[in-house]
């Protein structure tokens, strides 16, 4: 599951989110000049979760997106309600393959904070039962 991230606005206010990532390292093509970047884009949800990874991410959750480039940097610019829950940034790769690291930036003209949803977010339980429908 990817990196998760809770930005924090308790007023409203202006944002922008940008994305950067770094090139993947390319031992085997030393004569190459041209960098090759992946598809990298990120969606910012609402969630009623202050602790907890969000892990569904339903058409109605969604703030605001990036476009899904093959660029070094993706960004949004956004309007963002104040509220006492954290919005939550998902940095993603288009193909789920493909694998880099890269630096989350926000900016924003009131007061904001961002944190990682580190192990905390992540004691979700699992249980099942096994049934059949019958007629």
């Amino acid at each position: 599951m990817n990196q998760q991230f809770r930005l924090w606005a308790k007023k409203p206010c202006y944002v922008t989110i940008i994305l950067t990532q770094t090139p993947p390292d390319r031992e085997d093509e030393e004569d190459s000049d041209e960098e090759e970047f992946n598809c990298i884009g990120f969606y910012v949800a609402q969630t009623s979760q202050h602790r907890r990874k969000k892990l569904t991410l339903w058409d109605g959750d969604i703030v605001t997106k990036s476009h899904w480039e093959s660029r070094r940097t993706v960004f949004v610019e956004a309007i963002l309600e104040g509220k006492d829950t954290p919005y939550i940034i998902i940095p993603t790769t288009y193909d789920p393959q493909e694998l880099g690291k890269y630096d989350l930036l926000v900016y924003s003209n009131e007061a904001v904070a961002i944190e990682k949803v580190g192990a905390e977010g992540d004691r979700w339980f699992e249980d099942s039962v096994m049934s059949r429908f019958e007629g």
